[in-house]
């Protein structure tokens, strides 16, 4: 069993896009990096990561097995008809990379819900 909490997480990453639009989030230990696009238009802002953040995301992290991310099923299929944004999620470690399965935006799937939720928020004020 290959669970997070024996290997070491070097970034997260969310994402949410739908026609015309494209939000990225990535958060490692030292800084946040949050690109909007809209159209043509982009944004980026980088920040430094708040500890408690980290902290947190690494404590959620803890029971996700991560080979089981990509089989993941989304529990709504929204995104089917462009009634939501498709998502995923980016775990990334020291030897290999896990994304996730799509899912509709603001509708993970239970194992990876509160990581999804922590990093999706970041950047909406």
């Amino acid at each position: 069993m290959l669970s997070c909490g024996t290997q070491k997480i070097v970034t997260f990453e969310y994402s949410e896009v739908t026609r015309g639009y494209k939000k990225t989030v990535s958060v490692s230990r030292k800084e946040t990096v949050i690109i909007t696009k809209k159209s043509n238009l982009e944004e980026k802002a980088i920040y430094r990561t708040n500890s408690t953040l980290w902290k947190a995301l690494q404590t959620n992290v803890v029971d996700v097995e991560l080979y089981e991310i990509s089989t993941l099923e989304s529990p709504t299929h929204k995104r089917d008809v462009d009634a939501a944004m498709f998502a995923k999620l980016i775990i990334v470690t020291k030897d290999t990379t896990y994304t996730s399965s799509s899912f509709d935006n603001g509708h993970p799937p239970a194992m990876i819900k509160t990581i999804v939720d922590s990093l999706a928020n970041l950047g909406n004020n």
